[in-house]
């Protein structure tokens, strides 16, 4: 990790076009500017070259996998941000429900 303050970001991307991968690169790059180390959900899916039509399905063990892969690096954060259009999401609202749980400052977009 880093000794600079670090940050998730939470977004929809089922249903949206690279799963909305454009919105999560574009805020990261803006938190990085902030000083901020980035945890994007975006950026660990290419890392690990997950299959993006197998974790957009509801109930897939991929999609069980990216999901504790993701809270695993949102507990280690000091903060969540929060895209625009999050409230439509079912992971986004759980992301944040477990920030909220732990005391992880909320950043809204």
């Amino acid at each position: 990790m880093s000794d600079r303050p670090s940050v998730y970001i939470a977004g929809p991307m089922r249903g949206h076009e690279y799963n909305n991968h454009f919105a999560f690169d574009e805020a990261a790059e803006f938190l990085n500017g902030l000083g901020y180390f980035v945890f994007s959900p975006a950026q660990m899916d290419r890392d690990q070259g997950s299959d993006l039509s197998k974790v957009n399905t509801m109930r897939s063990p991929e999609r069980r996998k990216v999901f504790e892969r993701d809270i695993a690096a949102l507990t280690k954060c000091d903060a969540i941000y929060m895209l625009n259009g999050w409230r439509g999401s079912p992971g986004a609202k759980a992301e944040r429900a477990v920030a909220e749980a732990v005391g992880i400052m909320v950043i809204e977009q």
